[in-house]
């Protein structure tokens, strides 16, 4: 995300529903919003970027850019919420991604790495 954030962690806890003025986006507060929480911590800061790790305890769409945003700081590269000239792409990944198996109600994870096209400074 762009800028520093001088705590160590924090949550993110304002409901999300469809931006009034573009159907595409998401808002806090927009038209039904439902609650939505995103729990962070930051891991490393590069210049005048952050490094989160990002835990959401609810899965509204565009939750991460749009609390982000909200908070005053962007995803770097992100074109819809932020600057799209800062970076060439948006520098979101997910690192691991739990999923409760329909059937069996266990859950299941899927974990990767950081593609080979985010900068150097952010592979620790």
């Amino acid at each position: 995300m762009t800028g520093s954030v001088p705590a160590r962690s924090g949550m993110m806890n304002e409901p999300i529903g469809i931006d009034e003025r573009d159907e595409r986006k998401r808002a806090v507060n927009g038209l039904a919003a439902q609650p939505a929480i995103t729990n962070w911590y930051r891991v490393h800061a590069v210049y005048q970027n952050t490094l989160l790790r990002l835990k959401l305890d609810t899965g509204r769409m565009h939750q991460i850019r749009v609390h982000l945003a909200f908070h005053g700081h962007p995803i770097v590269g992100d074109s819809l919420y932020g600057d799209e000239n800062v970076y060439p792409r948006m520098l979101l990944h997910a690192m691991s991604i739990g999923m409760i198996m329909p059937f069996s109600r266990q859950t299941h994870f899927v974990t990767g790495t950081l593609p080979k096209d985010f900068p150097n400074q952010l592979k620790l």
